[in-house]
């Protein structure tokens, strides 16, 4: 018994619906990064409130979002829109021109991540740090951070979309780093347990509200 090879039709449908998945499932990924982003963001302004009203944040949560900012954004989720980005400015200069420059965006976001980081290493070590100085750092970090995560929804991920060429697609995926997220991922690191924690909790309290 031979089995015959599939017939072209079906092969290039078959081609087709596998280029839809991959375009799908790159765009998925990165949308689901900005909710968890989101998220966290969400936690921050929530511990900044604290930390305004009470004087008492929760320094366990404060080092793992540091943790978190310098850890899944640089080294995946990023080079990720860093590689879509660069196919757009090939394919259609106006749109990328209309986007942005992410890469210098993403760059500017490690910089605020990282005095960030330093801000909270100061106040968890009881090192002398104005109050507002603290403040203006962590909310320089999550306004821009909200500004960015907008724009990208709204006109460089769609702008993409429009833009690239299936084959982009196919090997904007096989580049991608292939980073788990050590947070949102099936195994959360040790080291974010307190925040998964939190997380949930807040969760929690959301759905009761």
């Amino acid at each position: 018994m031979f089995l015959c090879a599939p017939a072209p039709s079906l092969h290039l449908a078959l081609r087709q619906t596998r280029i839809a998945l991959v375009m799908s499932q790159v765009i998925a990924t990165l949308r689901r990064d900005h909710v968890n982003l989101s998220r966290l963001l969400n936690v921050l302004e929530h511990q900044l409130t604290a930390f305004d009203e009470a004087g008492a944040p929760d320094y366990d949560v404060l080092e793992g979002l540091v943790e978190y900012f310098s850890d899944y954004p640089d080294l995946h989720h990023h080079p990720l829109e860093n590689a879509v980005f660069r196919k757009l400015r090939e394919r259609d200069p106006a749109a990328a021109e209309s986007v942005g420059d992410q890469e210098a965006e993403h760059q500017i976001l490690r910089s605020l991540s990282e005095k960030f980081g330093e801000a909270v290493r100061n106040v968890v070590m009881e090192a002398e740090i104005p109050r507002e100085n603290f403040d203006h750092i962590a909310r320089e970090l999550l306004t821009f951070y909200r500004h960015h995560i907008k724009q990208e929804e709204v006109v460089f991920f769609p702008a993409a979309e429009n833009a690239l060429t299936p084959q982009d697609w196919i090997e904007i995926e096989q580049a991608a780093p292939g980073r788990e997220d050590p947070l949102f991922g099936e195994k959360t690191g040790d080291h974010f347990e307190t925040l998964r924690r939190h997380l949930m909790a807040w969760d929690r309290e959301n759905q009761q509200t």
